[in-house]
């Protein structure tokens, strides 16, 4: 796993918000597919006509090219290191230290920069805000000599 600074998150923030705003609008596009097909499919047995038929395989197709879509950016974002945690508000997590603990600097959708944290497994009603100088005086200061990115701080740092 991949582990942020503040400061580096905010480094990858430009391209991580224009993946999070594909991901945002192809849920909506999404959402409003389900709720056409859904709409289309309600004919209460009813015979369906053949231009009925029709839009509902286009608009199931174009579902399907929107689910596929969704899984590529998805991937993207994992492979930047950071975690969705909300893809309909386009909140997303990027892995942490603080203080020897694992916890996750937490940015929305039209937010300017990171500006909140939030232990692992804490909803999003539970940001809070980032302390400059915790988060410096945690396992990351100095940034690169002292973390590994991919396993986190070294372990003579937690203490």
């Amino acid at each position: 796993m991949k582990y942020f600074t503040p400061a580096s998150a905010n480094r990858t923030l430009p391209l991580v918000r224009r993946i999070a705003v594909d991901l945002i609008g192809l849920q909506a596009e999404v959402g409003i597919r389900g709720e056409r097909i859904k709409s289309l499919s309600n004919s209460k047995g009813l015979a369906m006509s053949v231009a009925h038929a029709e839009e509902l395989a286009e608009v199931q197709a174009s579902l399907d090219d929107d689910m596929s879509r969704i899984v590529e950016v998805q991937e993207e974002l994992a492979a930047l290191g950071v975690i969705i945690h909300s893809p309909a508000v386009g909140a997303i997590d990027f892995p942490s230290f603080l203080e020897g603990r694992e916890v996750r600097l937490c940015w929305m959708n039209g937010e300017n920069e990171i500006l909140f944290w939030h232990d692992i497994n804490d909803p999003l009603a539970k940001r809070q805000p980032i302390d400059r100088e915790r988060f410096s005086a945690s396992a990351f200061a100095g940034e690169d000599p002292d973390i590994d990115r991919e396993a986190g701080p070294r372990k003579s740092l937690q203490n």
